[in-house]
């Protein structure tokens, strides 16, 4: 696993990059996909699917722009990852705690960093190195 400064800011603005884009696509989705008459749980459950749909566009746009520069196999699961988890993210999170001031983009973000965390974590644990909990 890399540990380079250059490698882990690229992975970091990657993933927040990739967050970014698919919160506010999610978000501009829920207000095409929101149906007068259906029942919330179908419109959430149906709004998830399409968000995280997005969620993997926006990770491999990310993704094909941040390969080059910072390694593939380094960049391609947490910004897969950050994209399907960050789209259902920022929708849920603008729609249960409301018009907040991190907005969606900020959601996707925080998803973004937490994909990266739980990647890095995993990725620990698989080489057999100590994580310390």
């Amino acid at each position: 696993m890399e540990r380079r400064p250059y490698f882990i800011f690229g992975d970091l603005l990657s993933c927040v990059a990739a967050g970014a884009l698919a919160g506010n696509w999610s978000v501009a989705v829920h207000g095409w996909m929101a149906i007068p008459g259906w029942p919330m749980a179908v419109t959430m459950a149906l709004e998830m699917i399409v968000d995280m749909g997005l969620g993997m566009v926006a990770g491999m746009l990310v993704a094909a722009v941040a390969m080059p520069l910072f390694g593939a196999m380094e960049i391609m699961i947490p910004v897969m990852l950050t994209g399907m988890v960050s789209g259902m993210v920022g929708m849920l999170g603008e729609e249960i705690v409301g018009r907040s001031s991190l907005g969606a983009e900020g959601w996707g973000a925080l998803g973004g960093v937490v994909s990266l965390l739980v990647c890095t974590w995993a990725n620990l644990r698989l080489q057999g190195e100590r994580v310390a909990p």
